[in-house]
């Protein structure tokens, strides 16, 4: 249960153990797989090609690339641009969020509110961002 483990791992943070024996106890809930790990993961799974994705994702092949080998970091923005270029869903995208330090999809923020809407709806990344742009929203892209 990972809200569990995060606020355990809080509680130990809070404590007055020593930091060392407190990093140690918890490694295994650290996040440290980089970006194009998981990403390579994600296109095994969904059994597609780094160009479809981010020909769905409709980056700039050059800096796709760039993304996928590892030598760039997106954007929020963009990382959410190829999550809908993989057609992931929300869970996968808002965990693909988290695993990177970027902040997650949160329903109550009008924009997200859009982009959940169209991840649940497995809208296209071009129809969401109609939709962003015509309720007067920043665009992903």
């Amino acid at each position: 249960m990972p809200g569990l483990r995060t606020q355990n791992l809080m509680e130990s943070l809070r404590s007055n153990q020593e930091l060392k024996a407190v990093l140690e106890q918890n490694a295994s809930d650290f996040i440290a797989k980089p970006l194009c790990e998981t990403l390579a993961a994600l296109l095994k799974e969904k059994n597609l090609s780094r160009s479809e994705a981010i020909r769905g994702s409709m980056l700039n092949t050059i800096y796709g690339q760039q993304i996928f080998a590892g030598t760039k970091t997106p954007s929020r923005d963009k990382l959410l641009a190829i999550a809908f270029g993989m057609n992931l869903n929300f869970e996968e995208t808002d965990t693909l969020l988290k695993q990177q330090g970027y902040a997650r999809l949160y329903p109550r923020k009008e924009r997200d509110a859009v982009i959940i809407y169209g991840l649940l709806h497995k809208l296209s990344l071009l129809d969401t961002n109609t939709l962003l742009y015509e309720n007067d929203m920043e665009t992903l892209l």
